[in-house]
């Protein structure tokens, strides 16, 4: 759920808008499924063009001595590294069982904001095993607050569109698209999200459509978290040009793909995610 921006921003205006709370338990099926089926894809698909059959045994070698040279130089953990790790581990095991946490203690309200809260202060309170905490605020000064900003902004958005008279207006010129399928929503929910964002950003794209997804959704009278789902996770299946994600940015920049090498693996890995999003959604929605 807090792995990509778009998760997050959906979650944030599902209990904004809707009063509905997204925990991790609710997001696990579909997220997990999603990145297990697309992760098997894309080393499939990738697989074909990047791994060399014919290797001598002399270059193997000298591949896994490589291997074994680079995993070296990262070193042992140090006590800083293991408590960060500690703690980080603790709060995604009671994010996961938030929802059960009021049954055994009844007397304390949790949520996923007051985790991560607790998680912050046992950061600036706990100390890297020398002298210093494990986070400064000096650190923070390198966090990328416009993300907030922009999340914030979406949320801002949805509530000034719902409360203008064009989100009426809208609704009411989306009643003649009555009839038309949910299952062709979806696709076209999927397609849009996997190949939009390979010129938008991520979290532009579903702060700008999801008040539209919504007023859709309230027109035609369809399952508004069911319809954005392909919308959302296909925001963050971005995998044909460089500038669609800074991770394709990174890959790029490191001169051992072309750009036709990217472009042709990545219109093969969009239209199998559009697929496998639209299908999981499909379930998601037989099983309820």
């Amino acid at each position: 759920l807090i792995g990509t921006p778009p998760n997050m921003i959906f979650a944030g205006f599902m209990s904004e808008q809707l009063n509905k709370q997204i925990g991790f338990v609710e997001w696990l099926p579909i997220g997990l499924s999603a990145s297990i089926l697309l992760g098997l894809v894309a080393y499939a698909i990738l697989k074909r063009g990047l791994v060399r059959s014919d290797l001598s045994l002399e270059e193997e070698r000298r591949t896994q001595d490589w291997l074994r040279e680079e995993w070296g130089r990262l070193g042992a953990l140090s006590s800083a590294q293991r408590r960060v790790a500690a703690i980080f581990t603790l709060t995604a095991v009671l994010w996961i069982i938030r929802p059960y946490l009021g049954k055994w203690l009844p007397f304390v309200q949790w949520s996923d904001t007051g985790i991560a809260l607790v998680a912050a202060l046992l950061l600036f309170s706990v100390t890297d095993g020398v002298k210093d905490s494990l986070l400064k605020w000096e650190d923070t000064k390198a966090l990328p607050w416009g993300i907030l900003l922009l999340f914030g902004g979406g949320l801002a958005l949805a509530g000034t569109l719902q409360g203008s008279p064009w989100f009426v207006l809208l609704g009411e010129q989306l009643q003649s698209l009555q009839g038309i399928p949910f299952a062709a929503w979806l696709f076209v929910m999927a397609l849009l999200g996997v190949f939009a964002t390979e010129l938008l950003s991520n979290m532009a794209l579903v702060s700008a459509l999801l008040p539209l997804v919504y007023s859709l959704a309230l027109a035609l009278g369809l399952d508004f978290y069911t319809l954005s789902l392909p919308l959302v996770l296909g925001a963050s299946c971005a995998f044909m040009l460089p500038m669609a994600t800074p991770p394709n940015a990174i890959v790029f920049s490191t001169g051992n793909l072309s750009m036709p090498y990217m472009i042709y693996r990545g219109v093969a890995l969009n239209l199998l995610s559009v697929v496998l999003l639209f299908a999981l959604t499909l379930l998601y929605q037989f099983m309820g």
